[in-house]
């Protein structure tokens, strides 16, 4: 028992560093939002000290967390330099970006296609909240302004960085609509990624199962417990596609479905 406890923390360590990192990365893009906005302000925004509260009790309890869950206290603060400085300085969680891509393909190897899809989530999340940011400070003083508030800015990110814009709000001032622009190329590149990330899963699916079915079974060819949890759902495919095949055979026959007569 007193074996397994510490393999047992151990895994919950690994487990919550796995799951923490984006929250606490949007945490960070959250903090340095609501301190642009309080400087923008003047100082005088009541919701953007309160984010920035927020955040901070996030970063101290996500630190508690780590030192709680891993049996070597110490090696974690010295082996994490940057995330102690951060509970002073909270916009340095950004710079920990290198860290999160290493724990989250820690336990897989980190493929290509792994590695676009981290770049393209973070990437985005930060291009998102930082458009919604620049195109408020540009359009909020201006006359005739429809995006006065950062929920209307945030609003205007999200349904334009997708190539939606349904035009509910949109950017009068130059910077604004080069901030939309810049914002809009983004959103093609991340269209571009997904599109592509979605046909190579479906294509590595596909040549999986043909090199099962020409190894003859599970055994062969090194397959993995993943890939043969897929068998079912391959053979229940390939039984499909015999049936369909065979009733195709049989309507280029004619009178051979209305006759009943055998082979």
């Amino acid at each position: 028992m007193t074996r397994q406890q510490p393999q047992r923390r151990a895994r919950w360590f690994r487990a919550y560093e796995r799951h923490s990192q984006y929250p606490m990365f949007l945490l960070a893009v959250l903090f340095c939002v609501g301190l642009v906005l309080l400087l923008d302000s003047g100082g005088d925004s009541a919701s953007a000290r309160s984010l920035l509260l927020l955040c901070w009790l996030g970063f101290f309890l996500d630190y508690g967390l780590s030192l709680l869950l891993t049996d070597d206290r110490l090696g974690y603060i010295r082996r994490n330099p940057l995330a102690l400085i951060a509970l002073i300085i909270p916009a340095l969680r950004i710079l920990l970006l290198g860290r999160a891509f290493k724990i989250l393909t820690r336990d897989a190897p980190a493929r290509f296609a792994q590695r676009v899809q981290f770049v393209a989530v973070y990437l985005t999340t930060l291009v998102v909240f930082f458009a919604a940011v620049l195109v408020l400070v540009a359009e909020r003083n201006a006359p005739g302004a429809n995006i006065t508030t950062f929920g209307n800015a945030l609003w205007w990110a999200l349904v334009t960085i997708p190539t939606v814009g349904y035009g509910d709000y949109y950017p009068i001032t130059f910077f604004g609509r080069a901030v939309a622009v810049a914002l809009f190329f983004n959103g093609v590149a991340l269209l571009s990624i997904v599109t592509a990330t979605l046909s190579q899963r479906f294509l590595d699916r596909r040549s999986r199962r043909a090199g099962m079915v020409e190894s003859g079974g599970p055994q062969a060819g090194g397959v993995t417990d993943g890939e043969r949890d897929e068998l079912p759902v391959a053979d229940a495919i390939a039984r499909l596609e015999a049936v369909a095949a065979r009733l195709e055979a049989l309507a280029a026959r004619p009178g051979r479905l209305g006759t009943g007569e055998g082979e």
